[in-house]
Formats: C-alpha cells, sequence, structure tokens
C-alpha cells in the first residue's frame, strides 16, 4: 500500500499499518564504508568499499567492491583480499558461507573465496589467508583460491579495472554485523618467536602481483576507511569524551515558585504606590 495512501485511512487504522511499514523496512540493514589503501613497498594502490546487509540475526550478505588504482606505469594486478570475522556477540559471528544456491558470486569468475577452516563448507578454500606481515585473516577472495600464488597475475584485477564479490554468510548474532564491526576485528599475529615485532594486525589487505616498474613486483595494501571510523566501546558508555561530563539539565522553576515570587513582587509594588502617596 503506497504512503501516501494513508492519509485517508481511519485513524484506528493508521498505527497498525504505520508499524507495519517501519516493521518491514526494519527487517534488513544495510551500511557502508568506503576504503583506499596504499602497499607497503608503495607500489599498488586501491580503492574500493565493503557493505554489510544483515538480513537476520542468522544471515547477512557482505559485498566488496575494489578498483585498482596503481599507477599506469607500475602496472600489477589485484589478486587477492581478506578480511576478519568478528566472531563475538556484539559485532556478529560468521559460521560459513551458504552452499545451495550459491552464497558466493564475483565479477571476476578467476576468483575463489577463500577462509580459514571455521567456515567449513566446500564453497571455501581454505587457504589459511596467511597475509604476512599482516597476520592470518578469516575470509576472503584469491586468484584460484589461493592467496599467495593462483597462477597468472593478469588474470586479477588490472589497473583501472574493477570487481565485486559477494558473500552470503550464515552465523549467529548477525543482526549486529555491520562493516563498521568488521573492520573493528583486526587480524591474529604471531605472539613469540622472532616474527612478532615484524607483525602488524590490520582489518583488511589485499595482495598485488604482476608488477612492471619495476620488474615483477608484488605489494600487500592495507585497507583504511574513509573518513575514519571511531574506535570499539571497550567500556559503555562511551559517547563523552574522557574526563568531560554530560550536561544535566537544570529543572524549570515549579509552579509554587512563580507564584510566590509574583505575590512578592506585586507586594513590593503596592508599599511603593503607598510611600508615594
Amino acid at each position: 500500500m503506497p504512503f501516501a495512501q494513508l492519509i485517508s485511512l481511519p485513524s484506528r487504522w493508521v498505527v497498525p499499518v504505520v508499524s507495519l511499514v517501519f516493521l518491514s523496512a526494519s527487517a534488513s540493514r544495510a551500511d557502508t564504508l568506503n576504503m583506499v589503501g596504499v602497499g607497503q613497498n608503495g607500489y599498488g594502490q586501491f580503492s574500493g568499499s565493503l557493505t554489510v546487509d544483515s538480513i537476520s540475526a542468522t544471515l547477512a550478505t557482505i559485498t566488496v567492491s575494489l578498483t585498482n588504482t596503481t599507477a599506469p606505469h607500475r602496472g600489477g594486478y589485484i589478486t587477492g583480499f581478506a578480511f576478519n570475522n568478528p566472531g563475538t556477540s556484539t559485532g556478529g559471528n560468521m559460521t560459513g558461507i551458504i552452499e545451495s544456491p550459491p552464497g558466493y558470486s564475483t565479477t571476476n569468475s578467476a576468483f575463489q573465496a577463500i577462509g580459514s577452516s571455521e567456515f567449513a563448507n566446500s564453497v571455501v578454500t581454505h587457504d589459511g589467508i596467511n597475509a604476512a606481515p599482516y597476520g592470518q585473516f578469516d575470509l576472503g577472495a584469491a586468484l584460484g583460491g589461493n592467496w599467495s600464488g593462483g597462477g597468472n597475475p593478469h588474470a586479477g584485477i588490472g589497473v583501472g579495472n574493477a570487481a565485486t564479490f559477494i558473500f552470503q554468510v550464515v552465523g549467529t548474532n548477525l543482526a549486529n554485523l555491520t562493516a563498521q564491526s568488521i573492520f573493528h576485528a583486526v587480524s591474529e599475529t604471531t605472539t613469540s618467536g622472532k616474527d612478532k615485532k615484524k607483525q602488524k594486525p590490520a582489518p583488511f589487505v589485499v595482495r598485488f602481483r604482476g608488477g612492471e616498474e619495476p620488474c615483477g613486483w608484488s605489494d600487500k595494501a592495507v585497507g583504511t576507511v574513509t573518513p575514519p571510523i571511531d574506535p570499539p566501546c571497550e567500556t559503555p558508555p562511551c559517547n563523552d569524551p574522557p574526563g568531560e561530563e554530560t550536561p544535566q539539565p537544570v529543572p524549570a522553576p515549579g509552579g509554587w515558585v512563580l507564584g510566590s515570587c509574583a505575590i512578592a513582587l506585586g507586594w513590593r509594588w503596592r508599599r511603593g504606590q503607598a510611600a508615594s502617596r
């Protein structure tokens, strides 16, 4: 029923119908974060977006769009990307990709979904996604389903080109899954050994291969949200800056106070009038 027709409905119908409209509108919620990235070696560059459509508590759709913005004279191809599962009740916990109908699709068929062993279904190649020096990631896509290899990089996303990737995921608390909660979930890094100090946890990483200048360069670029997002709230409430208190409204004077003031002013006026006679 068109929203404009609500004005002609009997008043007893308006509240139920309006409630129904808002319930249907809130059944699905989508949000998008835009991002850019420059490779650690300064060669590969990309721009893109990550959109999360939370359909229900157990179903959500994640859409990743990437454009290779590397300088033309550098050449190079995007051959993979990876991100993380929040894995919490407040941020959502993904446990798999829908198998039938296929829950993974892309505009570049050379890319296959990759992920950690927690995504235990045939849609995902369990590549582990070791994106050193940025740690271990949970989910993504790469040429041939192989983060490190994947065959000829020319099948990837060339300079000036773009591709879109869609993941339909299942899990728990996915009504709380957002693009922001995904970017708050950084990769797991080595906690011991000689590589500990070299690890750089990140929320989203893109791999480049097949560069031309210098010949054969490869690179990894971390996605940075534009504009930046606030850090996750550790101890609610976190709406106010540290050390500042929320101003409390000053209550208006009660009616008896205003009445008393008016009587007092009237009494003083009458005394002044009597004294001037």
